[in-house]
């Protein structure tokens, strides 16, 4: 697959998780303006958004995942992060199947694509708050029937 190619990822295939009030565990730094902290512990709204496109012509399958932190009470955006993986797939006419006109992808394999991306995105993020206030923040490990409900 050419890298350059650019995938539209349709909102119509969101699969979403929302987590309340995540407490999360930080070091000896001050960054209580960002969120609501008490005895160290910061408060969150975590919310993980993946969404996917079909490529039929170069045969692949592209995945948005987006991990956003944000203020409980007033929904401020503290960490936002995307990433998108496009994977090409051999065998794609066996995972996607056209029913009454309507493109669908296998859901159990929609599912090891969305937790590969998932992974991905969780390493990625790490790396790139490592070097910053929020080194310490727990990303959080989801179970996938929470994640892959339909929206």
């Amino acid at each position: 697959m050419e890298s350059a190619e650019k995938i539209s990822i349709e909102s119509n295939n969101t699969r979403i998780l929302n987590i309340r009030h995540l407490k999360l565990a930080f070091g000896n730094f001050d960054i209580s303006a960002h969120g609501k902290q008490e005895n160290g512990v910061m408060d969150f709204t975590v919310t993980v958004e993946q969404k996917n496109a079909l490529s039929k012509k170069n045969k692949g399958i592209g995945v948005l995942t987006n991990i956003k932190f944000s203020h409980p009470d007033t929904n401020e955006s503290i960490i936002d992060y995307s990433s998108e993986i496009v994977y090409e797939i051999d065998y794609f006419d066996t995972v996607i199947t056209k029913l009454n006109g309507k493109t669908e992808i296998h859901k159990p394999f929609l599912n090891f694509i969305y937790l590969i991306s998932l992974s991905t995105a969780r390493g990625l993020l790490y790396e790139k708050l490592s070097n910053s206030p929020y080194n310490k923040v727990f990303l959080p490990i989801l179970e996938l029937e929470h994640l892959y409900r339909e929206r």
